[in-house]
């Protein structure tokens, strides 16, 4: 099990972003109002220094492997980006870059695009999980999830 850290407001208790244990939470900081999360080392809080991370988010810890139909969306795409790491960026599945195509044998496979819902295709990498008991298996194109599900049943 791995750990993935997640932040929630505890002003709203919405998430507002997920960062994994690369950089230690008291060490972030969190630009609120952002589009994007941005998380910036701080090397000193000066007149900040006596208020705690804490004091604003609940941490909450997810183990790798995760439930993933326990998870929200925030926390899929944290525990998806931790494990596009640990695989050193590439698939699960036919060992390719995430960032390229999938491998041969795998384009090659027919696919039923109509059988996945709408957008599926639409994102390139997929956090691939057992659909019996809902752990996740590892960060998969999208390519090789379709044939994982439509022709070995995963």
């Amino acid at each position: 099990m791995y750990p993935v850290i997640s932040l929630k407001s505890k002003k709203d208790n919405q998430c507002l972003a997920e960062q994994s244990e690369t950089i230690p939470a008291r060490e972030v900081l969190y630009s609120i109002g952002s589009t994007k999360p941005n998380f910036t080392e701080v090397s000193g809080l000066s007149q900040m220094s006596k208020i705690t991370f804490e004091d604003f988010f609940d941490v909450i810890v997810v183990e790798i492997p995760a439930d993933y139909n326990a998870m929200n969306q925030y926390q899929r795409r944290s525990v998806r980006e931790e494990y596009i790491r640990l695989q050193e960026g590439r698939c699960s599945h036919c060992g390719e870059l995430l960032a390229e195509m999938p491998s041969v044998g795998i384009m090659e496979m027919p696919v039923d695009e109509k059988l996945f819902p709408d957008g599926f295709f639409n994102h390139p990498i997929h956090l691939h999980h057992n659909h019996d008991t809902g752990m996740t298996i590892g960060a998969v194109h999208n390519q090789c999830n379709a044939v994982l599900w439509q022709h070995h049943g995963e």
